[in-house]
């Protein structure tokens, strides 16, 4: 029996963990905030000592990103040193351990796709802290799958798809920011890929390393995908606002964003024969049925 152990339960990730297949013989326990206090330290050790898991899934982080900017020490301790931790509990109790990370640890310059390789220099406090956690997992473990990804969604929660969703119900007219680009992905395929490079890694005991992971598909601004969700749902809730395009100089936030997210996911391709789906394949599978909580459902009409 293979014995996994995943912090972030109730988050989007950890959600969809819960809901994928495993492999057969595995068996994963989940743990939430009050099961185990990231902050605390000691906990987090114990926990890993007491449970003695073949492989730890941190699906856990702390991604208020502008609430990052005022928090640090609290965004400091869930991503970067709650992780150092549960590496070192890993080495000692002979443990693999992924580490989920994001398209932030990279300054978002204008060009091509993001490489595993290229140097991370993150533009806000979220960014560097998800870079410092990446940092201790590689220097205290070397059994370990780094993950990137970006642009995380799923139809419950708080992402850009429900965010959307929920202002259209009061708005005829959403402003969207329209020079960063990147590539969405759905949670639940984040999840069943995260399983599938656990599984293939611990048979062979190789291919640990960094990885970059999001759906395929076009590469496409915040606005286009904005429209192409309410396109995608108009079918149970009907027509949705105008997007009107805007720079993201003309909606200041505390956190600066990266305008290039997108990831080159060729190195994940080739080690684990890994490619996800489309996302926008992936979004109509999210809204092929109404979400609760986002207005009146009318009968299916052609789109």
């Amino acid at each position: 029996m293979t014995q996994v152990l995943v912090f972030g339960a109730f988050g989007q990730l950890g959600r969809a963990l819960a809901s994928c297949p495993w492999p057969r013989g595995w068996h994963a326990r989940f743990l939430d905030r009050g099961a185990c206090d990231l902050t605390d330290f000691a906990a987090v050790r114990a926990t890993i000592q007491r449970d003695r898991p073949d492989l730890i899934v941190n699906a856990a982080a702390y991604t208020a990103v502008d609430q990052a900017e005022s928090q640090p020490d609290l965004a400091w301790a869930v991503n970067a040193l709650a992780p150092a931790a549960m590496a070192e509990a890993a080495l000692q109790g002979g443990a693999a351990l992924v580490q989920v990370s994001s398209d932030y640890v990279f300054s978002g310059s204008l060009g091509p796709a993001w490489h595993e390789e290229d140097e991370p220099r993150p533009l806000n406090v979220y960014g560097a802290t998800k870079l410092a956690g990446e940092r201790a997992v590689r220097a205290a473990l070397p059994r370990h799958l780094i993950v990137r990804t970006a642009w995380v969604f799923d139809g419950a929660g708080q992402n850009f798809v429900t965010a959307m969703l929920r202002l259209g119900l009061t708005r005829t007219q959403l402003p969207v920011v329209n020079d960063q680009y990147g590539r969405p992905t759905a949670a639940g395929d984040l999840a069943r890929a995260l399983v599938h490079m656990s599984q293939a890694a611990m048979a062979a005991d190789g291919g640990w390393g960094t990885y970059h992971v999001t759906n395929s598909g076009a590469t496409v601004m915040w606005a286009d995908f904005a429209r192409t969700i309410f396109r995608t749902a108009r079918p149970w809730y009907g027509d949705g606002p105008d997007i009107l395009p805007i720079r993201a100089s003309e909606y200041p936030t505390a956190a600066q964003r990266p305008a290039n997210s997108v990831l080159d996911t060729r190195k994940a391709e080739q080690v684990f024969g890994l490619t996800l789906r489309p996302w926008e394949d992936a979004l109509r599978a999210t809204l092929a049925w109404p979400l609760p909580g986002y207005g009146p459902v009318r009968s299916p009409v052609a789109a």
